[in-house]
């Protein structure tokens, strides 16, 4: 915790997947004055690793398409998305992404870039997401991929195809946003 961040009382309801925190606490402002005490609500649910997987001889980016439950008041939950998954407690960041490229588009990966790190929601949660940028060959992927209860429709796009998405609105999630102009500024196809 941070030195200029005080903690007066909080309230902790596990959830499946989460942790819903109901925090009272007061920061230092800019001011050098501390606030008032604030009642914010926190889910704590863990970190995330999502990878920007570019077939290099076909100029392509695989995405997956998904249900998201938090976009189910859209008029479209479905979205595209980077390969994605949680850290399970005692595995790497890397091993993540090499396991989440097999169990969601059946494909292994090739790790070649650390993109970066970041927040997807600071104002209510503390998951933070690490970005890759990997290879992939995408010529034998599967049209359907995941586990357990998951239903991923496989997708392979254009590099091209992927920058429009994101230029136009087809892209809605933090990394596949992040991946995109990533790749649009790092790589010379």
């Amino acid at each position: 915790m941070h030195k200029d961040v005080e903690i007066i009382n909080e309230e902790v309801t596990d959830f499946a997947f989460a942790q819903i925190k109901v925090l009272n606490l007061r920061h230092k402002k800019h001011n050098g004055e501390w606030s008032n005490v604030l009642k914010r609500i926190v889910m704590d649910k863990g970190h995330a690793v999502a990878v920007l997987a570019i077939d290099r001889s076909t100029k392509k980016v695989v995405l997956t398409r998904q249900f998201r439950s938090g976009a189910a008041f859209d008029d479209d939950p479905w979205l595209y998305d980077l390969i994605a998954g949680m850290i399970e407690p005692d595995e790497s960041p890397r091993d993540v992404a090499l396991r989440e490229s097999e169990e969601e588009v059946g494909g292994q990966v090739e790790i070649f870039d650390r993109i970066g790190n970041f927040y997807n929601s600071a104002g209510t949660c503390t998951e933070t997401t690490e970005l890759y940028a990997a290879w992939i060959n995408a010529e034998h992927l599967p049209s359907y991929g995941g586990c357990e209860n998951e239903d991923i429709e496989v997708v392979t796009v254009s590099i091209e195809d992927f920058l429009t998405l994101a230029e136009n609105g087809g892209l809605r999630t933090s990394s596949s946003l992040i991946g995109a102009f990533w790749l649009k500024s790092n790589l010379n196809f």
